[in-house]
């Protein structure tokens, strides 16, 4: 169970509906039991159902697109194994989500930064004629940390870009379904949808990940590749270094949570806004001079501080037992010292407790400096 002071992890709660998808998943335990329980692609029926999110999406898709995984780390050192050698560029985009850069260089890849804030298709042509990229990882729908999501003309130009240059889009689509945007107008029900970004782009020319962390339960640790086959193909090979599939019972309940999507991520996206405005109130009250705009999807909120001491202020809300990641981590290069990411995706006790405190930090690392008056120390 995490403590109230941290506001690092962007995961939620478990939803009520887990408890009975695992009792449902227990019930059908018994028919898997005689035989190994490994199966390197994943549960034929959880494939089926994944496939059948992505047609329903736009984007007609085959259980044997889909690779089963234990989450979307897995699934992106997977990709990442299997498309570039050492040495070459991949499109990151900066800021980014810390284990993707990870993950980008434990393959042997050098991050090339696409800065997302202005625009993702802004710098993206120059950037893929000078470097001439493998590979791209993107989070269009629900970027972390910035919770932008791409949409229309930049979505198009982007995905245009990288066809004409042969980069493989790597799409991490992990937060798609906290789309934030309806909730937060007041509508209710399911948002409309964003058009999935590999309907712009040639078959083979896109990979995606998704995860069931975000929407469900981190604990799940179930994720996913949608690939063209060969690769899926590739990538089950690949993965049997490291281990030979996916728990048999998480993925069942997995199962179970996308047959009852449409009640469960109703109710997390409504109350994620309601989190989203008390945390809005609370750094407005205890820390006025930071900026925080309200994202377009996920859990967590880019906040922009007046002065350029990020990790500062994180290391002083340590002591005081309230965890942020600083704005450096984020950075393909480092840097970003005036950017901070906050969690909003807690209680909301467990928010009015870490915010006051994290105020309280900041205080200590941007007070001036008392001038010397030139005493002797006692």
């Amino acid at each position: 169970m995490s403590e109230p002071g941290d506001l690092s992890s962007a995961a939620p709660a478990a939803p009520p509906e887990l408890f009975a998808a695992y009792s449902r998943a227990l019930a059908e335990l018994p028919r898997y039991l005689p035989g190994t329980g490994y199966d390197g692609a994943g549960l034929p029926d959880l494939r089926a159902r994944i496939a059948a999110r992505y047609t329903a999406r736009g984007l007609p898709t085959a259980p044997e697109q889909v690779l089963v995984t234990a989450g979307a780390a897995q699934a992106l050192r997977l990709v990442l194994d299997c498309l570039i050698t050492p040495g070459d560029h991949v499109l990151v985009e900066h800021p980014t989500w810390p284990p993707a850069l990870d993950a980008v260089r434990g393959a042997g890849g050098r991050p090339l930064a696409l800065p997302v804030e202005d625009g993702w298709a802004e710098a993206a042509p120059r950037l893929l004629a000078h470097a001439l990229p493998r590979l791209a990882y993107l989070m269009p729908d629900g970027q972390n940390p910035t919770g932008k999501i791409l949409e229309g003309a930049q979505r198009t130009a982007l995905a245009t870009a990288l066809a004409d240059a042969r980069c493989i889009a790597v799409v991490d689509e992990t937060l798609l379904d906290l789309d934030l945007r309806p909730a937060q107008a007041g509508a209710s029900g399911p948002p409309g949808g964003t058009q999935a970004f590999g309907a712009h782009l040639p078959p083979g020319a896109v990979v995606h990940i998704g995860s069931a962390s975000k929407s469900f339960w981190g604990g799940l640790r179930v994720g996913w590749v949608r690939a063209d086959p060969a690769l899926i193909g590739r990538l089950v090979v690949a993965r049997t270094a490291s281990d030979l599939g996916s728990p048999v019972l998480e993925q069942l309940a997995t199962g179970h949570l996308l047959d009852a999507a449409a009640s469960v991520l109703t109710r997390r996206r409504a109350e994620l806004v309601q989190r989203w405005r008390q945390a809005r109130a609370l750094l407005a009250e205890h820390l006025p001079a930071w900026s925080a705009p309200a994202p377009d999807a996920g859990l967590v909120v880019w906040c922009t501080l007046d002065r350029p001491r990020s990790t500062l202020v994180a290391e002083a809300a340590r002591r005081r037992g309230v965890l942020v990641p600083p704005g450096p981590r984020f950075g393909v290069d480092g840097g970003l010292e005036s950017r901070l990411r906050i969690c909003f995706g807690r209680a909301g006790s467990d928010l009015a407790w870490a915010i006051p405190r994290l105020a309280e930090a900041w205080r200590e690392v941007s007070d001036p400096v008392p001038p010397d008056d030139g005493a002797l120390p006692a």
